[in-house]
């Protein structure tokens, strides 16, 4: 889903969009039940893993941004709280429910994996800008630091760590206008969330660091952005 989004952007295919679009619709129909199960048959089955909620999450998310369609981000709610309420504590997610108790040798053992809590975290900070709640801020700081020491343990896997610690520390908020917001898709920079809203003018948030663009241009010209 988050490819086909990507792709209808960069190379303007809005068929690429629809049809990613019809996925998290069918996925919602189908899998969907204050959480996300695993898979269908003809029904759904295996609620609860940490990994389809969270890149389920982000599908979500990335189709608000490509939409700006506010149905996108409260399923992704659902789904955030049912996250809290029964995949963590203050150390992170667990990769599948408290409660559930299913599961032979390895699999009855819960763990916490580094990359689907990056990947989690990351969604909270998104979250929490789309919606103005800091308490997903709040849940995307603690996952993040249960693995400030642990991640060199990890290797190469604690890539998506690095990358969702880069997003939350050095995050670009945007609010713009939608002819702006369209063209803020294209631009390449994995920092950025974008807010569509009815103001005149860009509104950015870096570091600590709030401003005002009159318009694209000026804009453009402070980030140095070649279109």
């Amino acid at each position: 889903i988050s490819a086909l989004l990507d792709a209808s952007i960069i190379i303007d295919n809005t068929d690429y969009r629809d049809r990613a679009l019809r996925v998290i619709d069918f996925l919602i129909d189908n899998l969907f039940d204050k959480c996300m199960y695993h898979y269908f048959d003809g029904e759904k089955h295996l609620h609860g893993l940490l990994s389809d909620q969270v890149y389920f999450m982000r599908a979500l998310l990335d189709a608000f941004e490509a939409t700006q369609d506010k149905k996108y981000i409260e399923c992704a709610e659902k789904i955030a709280k049912w996250c809290l309420e029964n995949l963590k504590d203050d150390k992170g997610f667990f990769d599948k429910a408290k409660d559930d108790n299913n599961g032979i040798g390895n699999l009855a053992i819960k763990n916490k994996p580094i990359t689907e809590n990056a990947v989690a975290a990351e969604c909270f900070l998104r979250l929490s800008f789309f919606t103005g709640n800091e308490d997903y801020r709040k849940a995307a700081e603690e996952t993040l630091a249960a693995f400030s020491f642990a991640y060199t343990d990890f290797g190469v896997h604690a890539a998506a760590f690095a990358l969702a610690l880069e997003k939350f520390l050095n995050f670009i908020e945007i609010k713009a206008p939608e002819n702006d917001i369209k063209r803020l898709q294209k631009w390449p920079e994995p920092r950025k969330m974008l807010l569509q809203t009815n103001e005149k003018g860009i509104f950015t948030c870096s570091r600590g660091v709030c401003q005002k663009f009159s318009d694209y241009e000026e804009f453009v010209k402070t980030f140095s952005i070649t279109n």
